[in-house]
């Protein structure tokens, strides 16, 4: 009888705890909005990344490791959800999150900017993204607002 009125409230201080973990987070589409608020205010990083962008053939090859460090971040996760905007200047964006597991399960808001892997980014399912971590200072961009800004993306 204790053990099972003990087994419903565990169940329902989890309940409470994911309630009210799920009411803080931000909707998708305020963070989209924050997203790309944040890079029609770099129009550099815009373009560079842009020209860093590369997508992947369905059957890659196989080559050797790099020796040489790069200031790069990868992730390797299910897409969860995306939506597709453009920047002020007209350049397409696609915004989304994917679920990573590694090295806890996290989502990680990801975007694609330009037209060829803005594209490319449309889709769900299991993807690794290749790209720059973008994280806000507080003085120039909003403060916790941590993405990836995708340059190269393998299915």
């Amino acid at each position: 009888m204790h053990i099972r009125k003990a087994a419903v409230a565990a169940l329902i201080l989890v309940a409470i705890s994911a309630t009210a973990f799920a009411a803080k987070a931000p909707s998708f589409g305020v963070q989209a909005e924050r997203i790309i608020a944040m890079l029609n205010a770099k129009p550099e990083l815009v373009a560079a990344a842009q020209a860093a962008a590369v997508v992947e053939p369905a059957n890659p090859k196989e080559k050797a490791v790099s020796k040489v460090d790069k200031n790069a971040f990868t992730i390797i996760g299910n897409v969860l959800v995306y939506d597709s905007d453009f920047l002020s200047d007209g350049t397409p964006i696609t915004v989304g999150i994917a679920r990573v597991n590694r090295p806890v399960g996290q989502d990680i808001y990801f975007s694609c900017i330009g037209g060829s892997i803005a594209n490319a980014c449309r889709g769900l399912g299991r993807r690794q993204l290749d790209g720059w971590l973008l994280t806000g200072d507080g003085v120039e961009s909003e403060e916790y607002l941590n993405f990836i800004v995708v340059t190269k993306l393998k299915k």
